[in-house]
């Protein structure tokens, strides 16, 4: 069967993702052309759910109760705080990622025409890169072995003013935990090849482009 094209769109919470995705798809229906959407963060948990379980136990989870908004965001552990951890975590989350790539990403694209990811391997890096606070991890093994994991014909990141993020996004504890975001996002897709839009103001005027960009 004739494989199909990924498309991901990366960047910090409220910069727009899942809002142009499924414009772009819902178009993409309204033309009968076979589209899928999938979700491809951090959070597929099974070669980390110990490490979750050990973390809880030894208290390295962020507590984000003291906020003041409603908090769903996934509290990934403070890895950095236990050194044995640290080691691990990247790994786990790696082979967790393997399982993602091969299940939500490697099978739709064998019966659909084009994939879009809401997030991917380079919203994984971001992740680990904060919880390890290691800014050179993209230049380690494990980092490379992320990188080569990638399918994407094409990464858009969508670069979003953190304050406008700030109040989109209901969800998101404080204004540092985009900001920190934020920077690695610019470490990790320094050496991509990736289509940058600014969606800080008009959503109407930055889908236009994504959509010529596409040329779908």
């Amino acid at each position: 069967m004739k494989k199909g094209k990924l498309i991901c769109f990366v960047g910090i919470d409220g910069c727009g993702k899942s809002s142009h995705i499924n414009k772009i798809v819902n178009d993409l229906n309204n033309k009968k052309v076979p589209c899928k959407i999938v979700r491809c963060g951090a959070h597929v948990r099974v070669f980390t759910f110990p490490l979750y379980v050990i973390a809880k136990l030894i208290g390295i989870v962020p507590d984000y109760n003291e906020s003041k908004r409603y908090i769903h965001t996934s509290k990934y552990p403070d890895v950095y705080k236990n050194k044995v951890i640290c080691t691990l975590w990247p790994w786990a989350v790696f082979f967790d990622s393997c399982l993602m790539e091969l299940i939500r990403i490697k099978v739709p694209l064998r019966t659909h025409e084009y994939v879009f990811s809401d997030r991917y391997v380079y919203d994984v890096l971001v992740e680990i890169m904060v919880v390890t606070r290691d800014l050179d991890f993209c230049n380690t093994t494990i980092g490379k072995l992320f990188l080569r994991l990638s399918n994407a014909s094409t990464i858009i990141y969508l670069n979003t003013d953190e304050k406008e993020a700030f109040k989109r996004k209901t969800d998101i504890p404080d204004l540092e935990f985009l900001r920190i975001r934020k920077k690695m996002y610019n470490i990790v897709l320094a050496q991509q090849k990736v289509i940058i839009f600014d969606t800080t103001e008009s959503f109407e005027n930055a889908h236009k482009m994504i959509n010529e960009a596409l040329g779908i």
